[in-house]
């Protein structure tokens, strides 16, 4: 299935065209600057070091870092929970898949039931410096529990229902969690599944 006949968010292809873009500038900056400077090597007497570092620069930041980056972006997108402080004992950061897969058809099954729709508690995102919106964790819960519920009961309404309960259930136990703790949560969009304990120290908020 193309990724455009997906049901992802919105903001998942305007990510994935600016990796495009990210992609193709530095494929074709990196190779100008190799090919430049091959050439002057070869005619005009620049040396052959900074040619050999033009073409390193061109396979590690040109093709591997732009098309290494294009295919995180379309290939590992998901939708987590994000808290206001730490919940604990949770499994939802490396799930979500399924969420970010069918997030059009369960909005439109949120609003079938009479629930707020997963979109509406994200996604934003303070790593880029959009403000947070958070939201009461009990109020993620009635729409996750509609939303199972609605599944049980139309199991034809999407091809992989198997693993998009599974996320579902994931997300229900993260809220649960938070709700009992009293932990507000909003909903990220991520790409990719690398991290680092810099971004978690400069993040306002939680996926753990």
């Amino acid at each position: 299935m193309a990724d455009r006949e997906r049901e992802y968010p919105e903001r998942h292809y305007v990510a994935l065209a600016s990796a495009w873009r990210y992609a193709v500038v530095a494929i074709a900056a990196t190779g100008t600057l190799a090919v430049g400077l091959t050439l002057g090597a070869v005619f005009d007497g620049v040396p052959t070091a900074l040619a050999a570092i033009a073409c390193a620069a061109f396979l590690l930041f040109g093709l591997l870092g732009g098309i290494g980056g294009l295919y995180d972006t379309w290939r590992y997108v998901r939708i987590i929970p994000y808290f206001q402080r730490r919940v604990g004992e949770i499994d939802t950061f490396l799930a979500g898949e399924a969420l970010a897969r069918r997030l059009r058809c369960l909005d439109r099954l949120a609003a079938f039931c009479g629930v707020t729709p997963l979109s509406e508690f994200g996604f934003n995102d303070d790593l880029r410096n959009e403000p947070l919106l958070w939201h009461p964790a009990d109020h993620g819960l009635q729409s996750v529990h509609a939303l199972l519920s609605a599944l049980e009961e139309k199991p034809d309404v999407v091809e992989d229902r198997a693993v998009l309960v599974r996320d579902l259930q994931k997300l229900e136990h993260a809220l649960s969690r938070a709700a009992q703790q009293g932990i507000p949560f909003c909903l990220l969009l991520r790409h990719g599944n690398a991290t680092s304990g810099h971004e978690w120290s400069v993040r306002q908020g939680t996926a753990f």
